[in-house]
């Protein structure tokens, strides 16, 4: 194909047909501008296409991270419910204590009221760090 657009370009040279020559040269640069055109716009489809498929594995992640804390959360819940049931139960012992191994029972029964609120962030802070917290098409999501 080549060859053949070169002895185009010889001949009209030879022929002293700068005119054509002219013609025929910004023909080929327009072609070569259209192909680089068309080269930027598939490339940028295949970085927003990437870019979709990163955004919802990300949004996956936070989906599965808020997941797990939940059932966390309902799982601290119901061992706070138990400590307070024990708590009433402690008190009402304190009270009708007489001997040191009731006492004991009672500080069983109190055993330490905290337990750490652990929230799993690691998507989140990975998405800040990468900096696709910002690239976000939902506003919502990303406040």
């Amino acid at each position: 194909m080549f060859k053949f657009f070169r002895k185009i370009r010889f001949n009209l040279l030879l022929k002293n047909k700068t005119s054509k020559h002219f013609k025929y040269a910004l023909g080929e640069i327009i072609l070569v501008v259209i192909g680089v055109l068309i080269a930027f716009q598939i490339n940028n489809w295949k970085e927003s296409k990437n870019a979709s498929k990163k955004e919802l594995a990300l949004l996956v992640n936070i989906k599965s991270d808020l997941e797990s804390d939940v059932s966390n959360l309902k799982r601290q819940h119901s061992s706070f419910v138990q400590r307070e049931a024990n708590s009433e139960l402690a008190i009402e012992l304190s009270y009708k204590a007489k001997t040191v191994k009731d006492i004991n029972l009672v500080s069983d029964l109190t055993e330490p009221l905290w337990n750490a609120l652990y929230i799993n962030q690691n998507t989140y802070h990975e998405m800040i760090n990468s900096g696709s917290m910002y690239s976000m098409k939902n506003k919502g999501l990303k406040k």
